[in-house]
């Protein structure tokens, strides 16, 4: 209640300020001339718990679990499809996991749900991994600790309430093999990453819906399936193409594999390498996909003398031959930096997470792509940036938003954080001439 007096009375001291100081957009080349700090607090106290990163030029939302504790690692996992986010918090209650749905209003994201597994236990870690597809969720969870195989559960959206739908496990599973480290989820097929199967080497499973059935089709592994290749850490899937990262590849310089659907079958198509890549170069570590473009993290990776400064590499298919196009770094890379942890693409955005700038305050950078070339638009850091918090160890993308997890913030009790370009017509605030 105290809070929500002093919400007040701070908006109406805004307002009363804000009037008294008109806008002349004439000179300013039609940007306002209210302080920086003045618009900050306008939008954050109509947007309730809503915080601006100033310095990133977008209109930034942190929420955390309604429910949050020290320990949850909110934030670990997230995804983004259109006006629906899941945010997973894999250490919640002595690591059964949760994952937390947000929604969005009028500009304003705000949680509507926490879902849990039916039968979780201590150390599923559910939540480990998300994907959202409409009114689809996959959430895996790859019990390590307690021995299991590994479990994905889909979940489904009926009259904005989400329930647990069926719970899916590898047909040939054995104790830590880590199925449901990742997940990824497109139409009725859905594509999941076991990468401690087989002593490391590492597999991924496909499973098709057919009536409301999810059943398990096909395993994927390597053609050069080795010991520690950690195949299947990361996935992602895009019609009857798949990129499934290795970053544990020959000595951990990493690779990733497309795979193709010829309409009955996954095959390999290609192996990707980094055409500089060397020993613990984690390429692999994190992949997207959209269309013949794809992304693919090297958070290891060397860049001049720092190490672990970390690089994302692009590439891109003609003809169905993929071949490396570009190799991108942040402008203010250090060593330790992990660049390229976490990647997110879709059309000429992208978006690269960076969990060990300033003490693992972290950061995420923004690219754009023009005339088939990739530049560094933007740096995101979290308005309340603090040591530790390891903002931008997961991104997503999804139209004109963009989310980035931050699961240790707070002694790892863990926030996430909502953008949204300045442009975006549901923001009445900046449309009016108070864009940062």
């Amino acid at each position: 209640m105290k809070a929500n007096v002093r919400m007040y009375f701070l908006f109406l001291l805004l307002v009363t300020t804000a009037l008294a100081s008109p806008v002349d957009a004439s000179s300013t080349g039609g940007a306002s001339s209210v302080p920086p700090t003045l618009r900050s607090a306008i939008h954050r106290t109509l947007a309730a718990d809503a915080r601006i990163g100033e310095p990133s030029g977008w209109i930034e939302q942190e929420v955390t679990a309604d429910d949050g504790a020290t320990g949850d690692d909110f934030g670990i996992s997230v995804a983004l499809d259109g006006t629906t986010a899941l945010i997973g918090a894999s250490y919640e209650n002595s690591g059964t996991g949760a994952v937390y749905v947000f929604t969005e209003t009028d500009g304003v994201w705000s949680q509507a749900q926490k879902l849990t597994a039916s039968d979780g236990a201590a150390n599923d870690w559910f939540g480990e991994s998300v994907a959202i597809q409409g009114d689809t969720a996959l959430i895996g969870g790859s019990q390590y600790l307690n021995f299991g195989n590994g479990v994905a559960y889909v979940f489904t959206r009926s009259g904005g309430t989400w329930s647990e739908a069926q719970k899916l496990t590898a047909s040939d599973g054995i104790g830590r093999d880590q199925f449901g480290i990742s997940v990824a989820l497109d139409g009725t097929t859905a594509l999941i990453g076991a990468y401690g199967a087989n002593f490391y080497q590492g597999a991924a499973y496909v499973f098709d819906e057919s009536a409301g059935t999810w059943s398990q089709t096909q395993k994927l592994t390597a053609s050069d399936a080795s010991m520690n290749a950690d195949f299947g850490v990361a996935v992602t899937l895009q019609g009857n193409t798949a990129l499934l990262g290795a970053y544990g590849d020959t000595s951990y310089q990493g690779a990733a594999y497309i795979f193709t659907n010829d309409g009955t079958t996954w095959s390999q198509q290609q192996k990707l390498t980094a055409d500089d890549g060397a020993g613990n170069d984690h390429l692999g570590i994190s992949v997207a996909l959209d269309g013949t473009t794809a992304f693919v993290g090297a958070e290891g990776a060397t860049v001049g003398e720092n190490s672990h400064q970390g690089a994302a590499y692009v590439f891109t298919s003609s003809g169905g031959t993929w071949s490396q196009s570009q190799k991108l770094t942040s402008s203010d890379g250090a060593a330790w930096d992990y660049f390229g942890r976490s990647v997110a693409i879709v059309g000429t955005s992208a978006l690269v997470g960076a969990y060990g700038p300033n003490a693992q305050q972290g950061a995420a950078y923004a690219f754009t792509t023009s005339g088939g070339t990739w530049s560094q638009a933007q740096e995101l850091t979290a308005s309340d940036a603090a040591p530790g918090a390891q903002y931008g160890i997961m991104v997503a993308l999804s139209g004109a938003n963009a989310l980035v997890g931050a699961n240790g913030a707070d002694s790892f009790t863990g926030s996430a954080y909502f953008y949204a370009t300045p442009t975006a017509p549901n923001d009445t605030i900046f449309a009016n001439g108070f864009d940062p």
